[in-house]
């Protein structure tokens, strides 16, 4: 199966990944789509860049009957959930995460961000998520065992300690 891959039944995202001009189309595991300029998620992932710099299969009759394209753009299937992604791109986009970290009461939330930044090389993401990760921690010291579990996984050194002094 190759990275580049539609479907028939999809979800498409709303705004800003619904935009006619992109040129790419990210679909998560979900089968969510999210329309995306390369240039802008190239900028926030060296893992996504250098994908682009690989030749994206050319649309052709047999492209599309091989289903690599959708709506005439290419399109790269991801392992993450719509959710997941909503947060990395929304980050690409607006340099924010689309929640409020007061809402991350187990934590998984951001265990999976910190996977996804780690994956995509997305070091600024990693950097906001881990700092958010520790101020939920010192806001809840309940959870300063499970950010500390977390950094660890992630060998986040600095903040696997900041995370045992809450503990």
């Amino acid at each position: 199966m190759s990275a580049y891959e539609t479907v028939t039944s999809q979800t498409h995202h709303q705004f800003p990944f619904d935009a006619p001009d992109t040129d790419l189309i990210i679909r998560a595991c979900d089968d969510t789509d999210f329309r995306v300029h390369k240039v802008i998620i190239g900028v926030a992932s060296p893992i996504f860049r250098d994908m682009f710099t690989c030749p994206l299969p050319m649309q052709t009759q047999a492209a599309e009957d091989s289903d690599t394209f959708f709506d005439g753009l290419p399109v790269v299937k991801v392992t993450e959930g719509s959710e997941i992604l909503t947060y990395l791109l929304s980050f690409c986009y607006f340099g924010l995460l689309k929640s409020a970290f007061k809402e991350w009461d187990n934590l998984e939330e951001a265990s999976l961000i910190i996977h996804a930044a780690c994956k995509y090389e997305m070091d600024a993401l990693l950097r906001h998520t881990t700092h958010r990760l520790l101020l939920v921690a010192e806001a809840n010291p309940e959870l300063a065992l499970r950010a500390f579990a977390i950094a660890c996984r992630f060998n986040l050194q600095d903040a696997a300690g900041k995370a045992a002094k809450l503990t």
